[in-house]
C-alpha cells in the first residue's frame, strides 16, 4: 500500500527596530506598537472562540487523560451490543473480552488484573496512540496491549471512543505471527494473515468518525494450483506447460460465511519463479496457457486483476474510505505505566 507522508511546516518572522532619531521615526514604532497590540487582541479573541467550540474536544481529552491517569474508566458495552459474535470458536478479541470484560467499567489496573487472572500473569506492557477515525477533529485512541493472547508475544488493540461522556471500546483485534493488522491514524485498518505455506491473505476494514467499523475486502492468494482446485470443480486432469508461478486471487467483500450467498471475485496472475516480480505475459487473459487453465474450473468466472482491484476501490469508496484515509501515518505508541 502506498504511503504518503505528511509535512507541516511553520515559520517566526521576528522584527528588531533600532536606532529612531527623528519624531517620524518615533511615530512609525509608536503605530507599529499600536498594530501589533491589536492583532495580539484579535488573536486571543479567536484563541477564546477555538476554545468555546472545542469544548467537546476537551472534555474527550479529559476522559482519555483520566483514563491514562489510572482513575478513569472505560465500558466495553458497545462492543458487545455490535461487534461481539457468539459461536462455537470465538474469535481471539471476542475470547478476550467475554472472558475478562463483562458487566463493569474498566481503570487501567482492572483491565491488566482481569486480563492475567484469565491469562495466567502473561499480561505485559501497555501503550497507547490517539488517533483521528474518520479524520473528523475528534479524538480516539488505540490501546495495544502485549500478552499472550493467541501466543506468546501477540498483542491485543482495542479502538477507544468517547460516546455520551463515556469511552466505548468500539473495535479490537489480535496481532501474532500468523497476522499482522495495523491502524492507521485515520482508522484504517490494513492486515496481513498466513493460511499456510501457500495461501496469504490482505484485508481492509475501516473505523468512521461515528466509531462504526465497516468491513471493506478480503482478498486471498493461493499460489498452489492443487490446492485451489481443491474449493472448485476442475474439468480435465491435464494441466498445459506454463513458464513462472501461477498463483489465483479471490476476493470477498464480505466476511466469510460458509452459508453465504455473497458474490465472490476470481483472478489469477504469473510471477517470474526466480525474482518473483509480477510477468508481463501477452494475451494472459484471452489467449495464454495461463486462461486454459483458468477455463477449466467451470463454476468460476474470472476477471482480470485490474478489474479485481477496481472492485476493491470501489467498495472501499462506498464505505467513506478516500485517499487521505487511506494514506494516513501509522501512529506511534507511547508506555503507559499502570499504577
Amino acid at each position: 500500500m502506498k504511503k504518503v507522508n505528511l509535512l507541516i511546516m511553520a515559520g517566526v518572522l521576528s522584527v528588531a527596530m533600532m536606532g529612531c532619531t527623528s519624531v517620524e521615526e518615533a511615530k512609525g514604532m509608536l503605530e507599529s506598537s499600536e498594530a501589533a497590540q491589536d492583532d495580539q487582541e484579535v488573536a486571543e479573541s479567536a484563541d477564546n472562540s477555538a476554545d468555546q467550540n472545542g469544548e467537546k474536544d476537551s472534555e474527550g481529552s479529559e476522559l482519555f487523560e483520566a483514563f491514562l491517569a489510572g482513575s478513569g474508566t472505560l465500558s466495553f458495552d458497545y462492543y458487545m451490543n455490535n461487534i461481539f459474535v457468539e459461536q462455537e470458536l470465538l474469535f481471539y478479541e471476542d475470547e478476550t473480552v467475554k472472558n475478562c470484560f463483562s458487566g463493569k467499567e474498566y481503570t487501567l489496573r482492572d483491565m491488566k488484573d482481569s486480563l492475567n487472572k484469565y491469562y495466567g500473569d502473561g499480561v505485559g506492557t501497555f501503550e497507547y496512540a490517539y488517533i483521528d477515525c474518520g479524520a473528523d477533529g475528534e479524538k480516539e485512541m488505540a490501546l495495544r496491549i502485549q500478552g499472550p493472547f493467541v501466543e506468546p508475544g501477540s498483542s491485543m488493540t482495542f479502538v477507544i471512543k468517547e460516546m455520551n461522556s463515556q469511552l466505548q471500546v468500539v473495535y479490537a483485534y489480535a496481532g501474532w505471527s500468523r497476522s499482522s493488522p495495523d491502524i492507521n491514524e485515520y482508522g484504517y485498518i490494513t492486515g496481513r494473515d498466513s493460511n499456510g505455506a501457500t495461501n496469504h491473505g490482505y484485508y481492509v476494514q475501516y473505523i468512521n468518525a461515528d466509531g462504526r467499523c465497516d468491513y471493506g475486502y478480503y482478498e486471498e492468494e493461493e499460489s498452489d494450483i492443487e490446492q485451489f482446485e481443491m474449493s472448485f470443480t476442475r474439468e480435465g486432469n491435464e494441466t498445459p506447460e506454463y513458464k513462472g508461478h501461477l498463483c489465483f486471487y479471490t476476493l470477498r467483500m464480505e466476511p466469510y460465511d460458509e452459508n453465504s450467498t455473497n458474490e465472490e471475485y476470481y483472478s489469477y496472475a504469473v510471477y517470474d519463479s526466480e525474482t518473483f516480480e509480477e510477468m508481463n505475459v501477452p494475451g494472459l487473459y484471452t489467449d495464454s496457457p495461463y486462461k486454459t487453465i483458468a477455463d477449466s474450473f467451470k463454476d468460476i468466472k474470472f476477471i482480470t486483476m485490474d478489474e479485481l482491484m477496481q472492485k476493491e476501490e470501489e467498495k472501499l469508496e462506498k464505505i467513506g474510505v478516500t485517499e487521505q484515509i487511506k494514506n494516513g501515518e501509522i501512529p506511534e505508541y507511547t508506555e503507559v505505566k499502570i499504577k
